[in-house]
This record gives C-alpha cells, sequence and structure tokens, in this order.
C-alpha cells in the first residue's frame, strides 16, 4: 500500500479529538543521519505500543522515496511506502493499528537525508 503524502501545516496537532480512555501518545525525533534509516524497538518485556504516524521533514525541497517496515522475529514486513517529487514534508498515518511488542522494530527509511524523522506512538 502506498503513503499518503501530506502537506504539514505549521503547527499541526495530532490526537484531537481521541475517544475516552485513549492512551496517551509519546512523540520522539530522529535525524534521518547518512544511512536515512530509523529503527525504533520494543525493548520493554511487559508492554507494547502502536504507531499514530510517521512524519518527515527535509531542509529543502527533496525527491526520493520513503518507506514504514515491521521488523519481526527477523521478518520485515513492508507498511507503506510513497515516491516523492519537490516535497519538505510527508506523513504516513496506518490504515490499520500496528501494535509492536518486545523485540518488533518499526523501521523507517528515506533516500534523501536532509532532515528529521519523527514517530507518534501510543501506548497500550
Amino acid at each position: 500500500m502506498k503513503l499518503d503524502v501530506v502537506m504539514l501545516a505549521a503547527g499541526m496537532v495530532i490526537g484531537c479529538g481521541r475517544p475516552a480512555g485513549a492512551a496517551e501518545g509519546f512523540t520522539q525525533t530522529y535525524p534521518l543521519g547518512a544511512a536515512g534509516i530509523v529503527a525504533v524497538t520494543n525493548s520493554q518485556a511487559n508492554s507494547s505500543w502502536t504507531v499514530a504516524a510517521v512524519m518527515w521533514q527535509y531542509r529543502s525541497a527533496s525527491t526520493g522515496t520513503v518507506t514504514v517496515s515491521r521488523v519481526s522475529q527477523g521478518v520485515s514486513v513492508l507498511l507503506g511506502w510513497r515516491t516523492h517529487s519537490n516535497r519538505t514534508s510527508i506523513v504516513w498515518i496506518p490504515e490499520g493499528v500496528y501494535a509492536f511488542g518486545c523485540g518488533e522494530a518499526l523501521v523507517v527509511g528515506s533516500t534523501e537525508t536532509n532532515g528529521v524523522l519523527q514517530v507518534v506512538r501510543r501506548g497500550e
């Protein structure tokens, strides 16, 4: 399935209007670095989290490909991808609920490395 490309609006808030009892989210920002790959691994034995959104922000307009995968027990499953042209930001919001248990990893890639990646997660 392809990722939907959405231009980020200044001050965009994720999680507005969430149902009562929904778990609070937490956000982490990572530099894309030379390889353009970021892996976020759940190392907590008794907890899991789900992905609410993945956001790429480039310092200048970029052209390339972004990917989102899940790695569990050494098996990688592509959750989404998108080829983009002349974009400064991209957002991926999962179509389903992907829970990550202990030892499972969210692996996010970008062929362009001139920016940062933000991962929004919810604890369960």
